[in-house]
């Protein structure tokens, strides 16, 4: 629908700006870096969404969903998307505690997911205003939990005065840890977490 692509390409302006400005005030703003995953992870959630959707009409002899160039673009595009997530996620976790990296990314995500899926599915046109305010009433008390929770922390002496780098606080042990491109990557899954 028109008003998908209108919200996806808000959301590219958005990004972009987000981009070019994380990478001036990344250390500052746990919410810059997190922004940017919640945008390509509400990209990948709708591309692996619609990839499950042509496989599904696949098994069901529908259509033949491995004929289409959109199943393969979509299956890049979601690969691609997850990819850059785990990339600025890693870089938030590099800069914040994970204690704030991970509940406001919770939100963000979510936020940006749901949001995605009501635009594309049209969800708010079979819903009351009440509910639509109801839904938006939640989601803003979620951002106060999470502010609530994240607000008294302290950070860690480099990244308040801005020197260091914030790995200190990823792992005691940084033996494991490996530097590549300016990013910290731990162990296991590439998050810097180990």
């Amino acid at each position: 629908s028109d008003v998908f692509f209108i919200y996806c390409g808000i959301l590219l302006l958005l990004f972009i700006g987000l981009f070019f400005y994380s990478r001036v005030y990344g250390r500052r703003y746990v919410g810059l870096d997190l922004s940017l995953c919640a945008i390509l992870g509400s990209w990948t959630v709708l591309a692996c969404k619609g990839l499950s959707v042509s496989l599904r009409m696949t098994a069901l002899g529908e259509e033949n969903a491995f004929a289409s160039y959109v199943t393969y673009a979509l299956l890049a595009f979601a690969i691609i998307t997850a990819s850059l997530q785990i990339k600025f996620l890693n870089r938030a976790m590099a800069n914040f505690g994970t204690s704030q990296v991970v509940p406001v990314y919770y939100v963000l995500f979510t936020l940006a997911s749901v949001v995605g899926g009501i635009i594309l599915y049209r969800e708010f046109e079979r819903l009351r205003l009440s509910a639509i305010l109801a839904f938006f009433v939640a989601v803003a008390v979620t951002f106060f939990g999470v502010y609530l929770i994240t607000s008294g922390r302290e950070k860690p002496d480099d990244a308040r005065d801005g020197t260091g780098n914030g790995d200190d606080e990823l792992m005691a042990g940084a033996g494991d840890m490996t530097r590549m491109d300016g990013g910290v990557l731990g162990g296991g899954l590439g998050l810097g977490v180990g």
